[in-house]
């Protein structure tokens, strides 16, 4: 029988309890390790396919390191989460491919408001930002800030901390959202709902929208999918006005409750082997 792991950075989250459900239902023979156990232990080597759902936080890539020692296969690949693994790194990728995406700013100078006002304007956000963790939700998460002054005083408080790992985008009120992939091709579309901006953060409301692609989406979004290895589970979310779209990010370690209602998208985030 092959044998599955699942690595996450927390084994106890509402993900991985419906992970364990699904290998049980599948009958599949898995183990749920943490990225500490990894570490501490070698045996990562000997899995047939390793689903890695870490995040990255703590900007080690640990995991990376260690996943290269795996004989079966990784999914999604290594080389795909070096190159999307940060909101700032997929943000230079969609910018040097020509796919549509929000402006994106990872700006680490040393507080100056003329040189800050000067780059923000830039973004055209017409004065409402959002500052979000480069890499996962944790931490600060994501903040809606209106007003540039009250933008760059928060800037300034971060930069004084001695973390500047996030990225400002401009704050859009358009239609929102989510596209489920199964290695290059688009399985479920998720629109969000309510005008709750931190309830809306992770799709706790959301619609069914398979007939509201934008044009040539999956043409345009090619050089991301090309990326990806048939049975890698991820998703774009995205915004949407009339017939354009600008990507707001790749998720790699997609959230898996709000999939609870599509059990047949759901499964697709374990192997057929």
């Amino acid at each position: 029988m092959k044998k599955l792991a699942i690595l996450t950075t927390s084994t106890d989250n509402p993900s991985s309890e419906i992970i364990r459900s699904l290998c049980i239902s599948r009958d599949l023979e898995w183990d749920i390790i943490s990225l500490k156990d990894l570490i501490e232990n070698d045996s990562i080597r000997n899995y047939d396919y390793v689903l890695n759902r870490c995040t990255g936080l703590d900007y080690k890539d640990q995991d990376l390191d260690l996943l290269k020692k795996v004989k079966g296969r990784v999914s999604p690949q290594i080389k795909t989460t070096t190159f999307l693994r940060g909101k700032w790194e997929q943000f230079k990728f969609y910018r040097d491919h020509s796919i549509p995406c929000i402006p994106t700013l990872n700006y680490t100078d040393v507080p100056s408001k003329a040189k800050f006002y000067q780059v923000i304007e830039k973004l055209n956000a017409q004065d409402s930002w959002v500052i979000k963790m480069n890499r996962s939700m944790n931490g600060i998460g994501c903040i809606q800030i209106d007003g540039i002054d009250r933008l760059f005083s928060l800037y300034e408080t971060f930069y004084y901390m001695g973390d500047t790992r996030f990225v400002i985008q401009p704050y859009r009120k358009m239609p929102e959202f989510r596209s489920y992939m199964s290695g290059k091709k688009s399985i479920l579309l998720l629109e969000k709902q309510g005008s709750e901006f931190k309830k809306n953060l992770r799709f706790s409301e959301a619609w069914l929208a398979n007939d509201k692609y934008p044009n040539n989406f999956e043409e345009k979004i090619s050089p991301l999918t090309s990326l990806f290895e048939e049975n890698d589970f991820w998703c774009i979310d995205f915004f949407q006005s009339e017939d354009s779209f600008e990507i707001i990010e790749t998720n790699l370690s997609v959230g898996l409750k709000s999939l609870q209602f599509y059990p047949e998208v759901l499964e697709r985030i374990l192997p057929t082997f």
